[in-house]
């Protein structure tokens, strides 16, 4: 006798389109299928043949080139825009299977919402793994004199950006004995939007977390934060 799935709510898909799980894992191999096409369909339940309306026709899989233990000591700006583009798409991608998810839901098709809904939570684990990627790409250790400070250059990250790359890195820092400081590098005050955001967003991040931090000189865009005070306090 096949079991039958349990039923998902609409408490469920709500849920699921604003939870994401914590921890990452490896980017899975997915398989290829037209939404409601190749799977069984429940009786008399109308099959989603066409689900996502204004979706580019790109593949999900990127020609993404994985340097794992790169000693580079710079960024490499095609590596990043590789992983930059993947996850925008992927993002843009779990949102549409969200959409169509919430929609069999009212239309009560609950197979449409099972596949959906796991669906999505595929391209979220594809996106939050470009994410990472991406931005182990811009961090790079400074060979200055000081051999305990390590770099994080914003000058070319969008101030979206901006609170995750901190956090992310001063979490993957906090448990690195030879590293005492995080020097984040926003950019000379030019008086521009852009640069502004990005400095309030820094500001709003250290106070939030009640981080201690310093400037080498007024406005200079050269902020030192400890990373041992990081584990404790931030959220």
């Amino acid at each position: 006798m096949q079991r039958s799935k349990p039923k998902i709510s609409a408490e469920e898909v709500i849920e699921a389109i604003f939870t994401v799980p914590e921890r990452l894992e490896e980017e899975p191999k997915l398989k290829r299928y037209g939404l409601g096409a190749n799977r069984n369909r429940v009786p008399h339940q109308k099959p989603v043949l066409k689900p996502l309306e204004d979706v580019p026709t790109y593949s999900t899989e990127f020609p993404i080139n994985i340097i794992i233990g790169s000693k580079a000591p710079s960024m490499n700006e095609d590596e990043y825009q590789n992983y930059r583009r993947a996850a925008k798409q992927h993002w843009f991608m779990m949102k549409q299977y969200y959409e169509k998810a919430a929609d069999a839901f009212r239309e009560g098709n609950q197979k449409e919402v099972d596949y959906l809904i796991q669906e999505g939570k595929r391209y979220y684990q594809m996106a939050r793994l470009a994410d990472e990627k991406s931005a182990r790409e811009i961090i790079k250790p400074r060979e200055t004199e000081s051999k305990n400070e390590f770099c994080l250059d914003l000058r070319k990250q969008d101030a979206g950006n901006v609170s995750n790359l901190l956090r992310l890195h001063l979490k993957q820092l906090a448990n690195i004995p030879s590293f005492d400081y995080l020097r984040v590098i926003i950019g000379i005050d030019d008086s521009s939007f852009k640069m502004g955001q990005r400095r309030r967003k820094v500001m709003k991040y250290v106070e939030k977390n009640s981080l201690q931090w310093t400037e080498e000189e007024p406005r200079s865009g050269n902020i030192l934060i400890r990373i041992n005070q990081v584990e404790n306090r931030q959220g």
